[in-house]
């Protein structure tokens, strides 16, 4: 997000040279971070239930006065465990006053978006593997139910062979909704694959 002479930005902090065609990258100015943790109690191990655990805050402003605890602020309201965000401004020269505090806030929630997307589409294409998995085993089960040869079917064996091949398959697809549909397609095949065993076993 730019302001005015200025800029902010979530993540570590690069930014290019002011200079037309200068690719130098210059530090941030201001590094303003925030942290919120459910963290063990001390002599605790967490099998106790939730009053094993506390909620832990920290910030820091590195010179931005207020800047972390702003950052703190809008953590609280999206209600954010488990994060650690960080701001980084560049000051451009000119005093932009009390708004750089609205930038920053901007700047914080856009970054949970993204990072609240990035962990949707994890953990949707880690659910999408596992069905994957468990549709070729039970297609490879339903095989053998259905033949008396001895060692693992052919179908199992392409299975085993193809495994590293499949890794990052859904790597490409970047719509949460989409990929919710694929799941919910892929677990009706398998409740379909799992009634049809059944049904052949009895």
């Amino acid at each position: 997000m730019a302001a005015g002479e200025g800029a902010f930005q979530a993540g570590d902090g690069r930014a290019p040279g002011r200079a037309p065609g200068n690719e130098r990258a210059r530090e941030p100015d201001h590094r303003m971070w925030a942290c919120r943790a459910l963290c063990l109690k001390e002599g605790k191990n967490g099998t106790e239930g939730e009053e094993a655990f506390q909620l832990v805050e920290c910030f820091s402003d590195d010179g931005e006065k207020f800047g972390g605890e702003r950052v703190l602020k809008v953590l609280r309201e999206q209600n954010a465990v488990d994060v650690l965000s960080v701001c980084c401004r560049w000051y451009g020269g000119d005093m932009i006053g009390p708004i750089r505090f609205q930038h920053i806030a901007t700047t914080v929630q856009t970054s949970l978006k993204s990072l609240i997307k990035l962990v949707q589409l994890r953990d949707l294409r880690q659910a999408l593997d596992a069905l994957d998995e468990e549709i070729a085993s039970l297609r490879a089960r339903s095989t053998d139910l259905g033949s008396s040869q001895t060692g693992p079917s052919p179908s199992m064996v392409s299975r085993n062979d193809n495994k590293d091949s499949r890794q990052g398959k859904y790597d490409s697809i970047q719509d949460v909704t989409k990929l919710q549909r694929l799941v919910s397609a892929k677990e009706k095949t398998v409740a379909v694959l799992l009634k049809k065993q059944n049904s052949t076993s009895a």
